[in-house]
């Protein structure tokens, strides 16, 4: 038998159809998509997910602990970059090795060169140490365009965060005012830590460091303090009894206070040998972040390389 309401309730069933018939539609909120960032190096996503807050996500496909000249290009890496809104690189030729087959395993045009969606970080700051002359091997794996380890300069740091900031306005000009804000939350934080950093390495002002690769120039300049010499023979050959002998000479020539500083990723062995030869402080540097437990983020590894190359500047002998 079919069931049929009662006269009161078919009254109460058409009186709301009434009442609704001119109300407005009720759809379903849909939250906007998280822009999506992916970087090469973790100190970009650590400077992207500041300037970004809750309206980004971040991914960066090499580790702190690694050579990012190296990096094993991983199909998640791929997938990843498919999925991107923004690639932000080091540039220089630093990832060169690695990052265009990735590129195109990823099939996505808007992280492309000359796309909104790329954006070579090395167009932000000032490049050191761009050769004057046309390289080749036989000088080592120098970058054509300069240094690249340029983020290890915290006012560098301000201006990646400003070149981010820029860039996700372009990407989502909707959030444009508080990428700005957050922006210049993040590098008032970079330039007050910076001053008191520079004052903790004030007494050191022109002692010499003695890195085992190029990276450290950056930091070097910034910091007010030398580079000696490399460990290295020349960038990215490993020193030769020859070399050592010179930098020897070279250490037992000059005076004023050094220490021998490496990466976490490079080989300790050399460098602790001529520490020793010389009773010179040995110390290892975060070159990126979770480049080492303490360097957790962009500020904790200016914080970290700091501390640790004035501590050992105050033991080093005059």
């Amino acid at each position: 038998m079919t069931y049929q309401p009662s006269a009161p309730c078919r009254a109460l069933l058409v009186t709301l159809a009434v009442a609704t018939m001119g109300a407005p539609l009720l759809t379903p909120t849909v939250a906007k998509a998280k822009v999506r960032v992916v970087c090469t190096i973790p100190d970009l996503c650590d400077i992207a997910s500041n300037v970004g807050g809750s309206l980004v996500t971040t991914r960066s496909l090499g580790k702190g602990y690694q050579d990012p000249h190296f990096v094993d290009p991983k199909p998640s890496f791929a997938l990843a970059l498919r999925r991107a809104d923004l690639l932000m690189l080091v540039g220089l030729e630093l990832e060169v090795g690695w990052l265009p087959r990735l590129l195109t395993g990823s099939r996505n045009s808007k992280v492309v060169k000359g796309a909104r969606g790329y954006l070579d970080c090395s167009t932000l700051v000032k490049i050191l140490e761009v050769p004057a002359t046309k390289i080749s091997r036989s000088m080592g794996d120098l970058h054509p365009g300069g240094n690249p380890h340029y983020w290890m300069d915290p006012r560098n740091g301000v201006r990646l965060a400003f070149g981010t900031y820029k860039r996700l306005a372009k990407l989502d000009p909707a959030h444009r005012a508080t990428y700005k804000r957050n922006y210049k939350r993040y590098a008032l934080k970079i330039i007050r830590l910076a001053r008191r950093l520079k004052r903790l390495l004030a007494p050191y002002r022109g002692y010499y460091l003695i890195p085992y690769h190029q990276s450290m120039i950056y930091f070097i300049k910034w910091a007010g303090l030398r580079r000696l010499a490399t460990i290295e023979r020349l960038p990215g050959v490993k020193p030769s009894a020859a070399h050592l002998a010179k930098l020897h000479r070279l250490i037992a020539n000059t005076r004023g206070r050094k220490i021998i500083v490496s990466e976490t990723y490079y080989p300790s062995t050399a460098a602790r040998r001529v520490a020793s030869r010389f009773h010179l402080p040995y110390i290892r540097m975060a070159h990126m972040v979770g480049g080492l437990p303490s360097a957790t983020s962009y500020l904790q590894v200016l914080r970290h390389n700091t501390a640790r190359v004035a501590a050992a500047l105050a033991k080093a002998r005059p």
